[in-house]
């Protein structure tokens, strides 16, 4: 009680683009591709001279893989006690919240949405320290992974309809190694 508490927030109300922090380009790793057609990040690409068959229809395998994290240290200096003692990890929630678009893209750079759908995950766990003094994982809350229908063409959510493509948008990655927000007490008064 005597170290106080201390808060650590990272905010992800921040519209990101999910992306190569190297790219230059919307998607994953285009230019990084392990191969002409399957890149290691998860992006598709037909070869450069495929034609659109006759009957109009192209089958096209698609795949996705991404490996969301959030990393917290296990101990954090309060600003507000004297001393600025080491407050131990208790307590962590992090959702992350996604939209993945299935996109085609027309030779003169046109892109088109697909199909698209919404996924999260979400871990909420406690922790306690050990008879060392170690912190350990005491229990996990919630650890969930929800996935939702794809649905046809654009999402039209209210969010990000018409920046689907922006390249102003920060890079995910960049953003949640972004400064956390910090906040000191000298009681346990904030959770």
């Amino acid at each position: 009680m005597r170290d106080g508490s201390v808060l650590v927030t990272v905010s992800n109300k921040t519209l990101c683009r999910d992306t190569d922090e190297t790219s230059h380009e919307v998607w994953y790793d285009p230019l990084f591709s392990a191969s002409p057609v399957v890149g290691p990040g998860g992006t598709n690409q037909l070869a450069q001279a495929t034609v659109l068959p006759p009957s109009g229809s192209l089958n096209v395998a698609s795949h996705l893989y991404d490996r969301p994290g959030r990393w917290w240290p296990e101990t954090w200096a309060n600003p507000v006690v004297a001393g600025n003692p080491a407050n131990f990890l208790h307590y962590v929630v992090t959702e992350l919240l996604f939209c993945t678009m299935l996109v085609a893209q027309e030779p003169a750079g046109s892109f088109h949405v697909l199909m698209h759908f919404y996924w999260n995950v979400i871990w909420e766990h406690t922790f306690r320290r050990d008879s060392t003094g170690k912190v350990v994982a005491d229990r996990a809350i919630r650890l969930q992974q929800n996935v939702q229908h794809p649905h046809a063409g654009n999402p039209h959510d209210s969010k990000f309809f018409g920046r689907e493509f922006d390249l102003h948008l920060p890079v995910s990655n960049l953003v949640s190694r972004a400064q956390p927000r910090v906040v000191g007490a000298v009681d346990w008064g904030q959770g």
